[in-house]
């Protein structure tokens, strides 16, 4: 989801905010999104460097056919639908609780903070260990390889507690960086993690559902309650705000396909999100509220999977 940030205005004034929205729109709310896509390339080539062989997410225990298997055979097997499903209804469940508890209880950022940590703490003792034996294999330095090998754990968790208190400051930009750390950290997992078969119809069926979450579901009633503090699981950006689940998924795409289709596809993909991105915004010049996957990802699976053939 993707809105712009206002009160509930009268008739009147809802002309007037089309018309401040038209003015306020522009490319520098581009930023959270390029900034996801620089950093989900950072992180994936430090993944892709060790070739890490990470286990398939809780979400999709059914076992899908191989790769190389030929996609009309594949897409015939019901284990990535299943998968799909089962993600989608846990995204709809997690999106109904969230708003039953925040129409209850004004503490309810505390929560999302605290789920926002688990995950900030998770990313950093991964990556920043590897970011730093990576960094000490290239420049053959001891004194690096001696930090990521002796303190990488230590530093993970400062760098986890540094990334909490930008997002929990009163500064825009400190919190727009520690959450689109913490969104790309978790998809590039995901982008590596979820099964070939499923990821596909898993982008194209996330991008569905957040049209039917933002127009009728959870979504559109979390957009018209303003007096609900979403800190945490909102990016915040220059009077824009943009779901944290939306990076999450950019990052899944990009990292899917630099994982299964190589470089010249996942370059595909980030044009597409970031193209996808900027028709978006010109969409919610029209709009206050529009969903965020659908352009950006459909755009990018279909650049993706064109220059796969190349």
């Amino acid at each position: 989801m993707i809105r712009v940030t206002s009160t509930n205005p009268s008739a009147d004034k809802e002309r007037r905010t089309q018309q401040q929205t038209k003015a306020t729109i522009g490319p520098i709310h581009m930023t959270p999104v390029l900034a996801a896509i620089a950093l989900t390339w950072m992180l994936a080539y430090v993944l892709n460097a060790f070739n890490l062989s990470l286990p398939r997410p809780v979400l999709t225990p059914f076992e899908e056919l191989p790769d190389t298997i030929s996609p009309q055979e594949a897409l015939t097997n019901p284990a990535p639908y299943l998968n799909t499903a089962i993600f989608v209804a846990a995204m709809a469940v997690s999106g109904i609780i969230l708003l039953y508890v925040a129409r209850r209880s004004l503490r309810i950022r505390y929560f999302f903070l605290a789920m926002v940590a688990i995950v900030s703490f998770a990313v950093s003792i991964l990556f920043l260990p590897l970011s730093i034996l990576l960094v000490a294999i290239l420049t053959d330095n001891p004194l690096t390889y001696y930090l990521a090998s002796e303190y990488g754990l230590i530093l993970g968790i400062i760098a986890a507690s540094i990334v909490i208190y930008c997002i929990i400051s009163r500064s825009e930009i400190a919190a727009l960086i520690g959450l689109v750390y913490v969104g790309v950290g978790s998809g590039v997992l995901l982008g590596a993690t979820v099964p070939l078969w499923t990821s596909l119809v898993l982008l194209i069926a996330a991008s569905t559902f957040d049209i039917y979450a933002v127009f009728r579901g959870h979504l559109r009633l979390l957009a018209d309650e303003s007096r609900i503090n979403l800190k945490g699981l909102i990016v915040a950006f220059r009077g824009m705000d943009l779901g944290l689940g939306d990076i999450v998924f950019y990052s899944m795409l990009i990292t899917f396909s630099l994982s299964h289709f190589g470089f010249l596809s996942a370059i595909g993909a980030s044009i597409g999100v970031g193209g996808g991105f900027a028709t978006t915004l010109l969409l919610l010049r029209i709009r206050k509220v529009i969903p965020a996957l659908p352009i950006p990802l459909l755009v990018g699976l279909t650049l993706t999977l064109a220059l796969s053939m190349f």
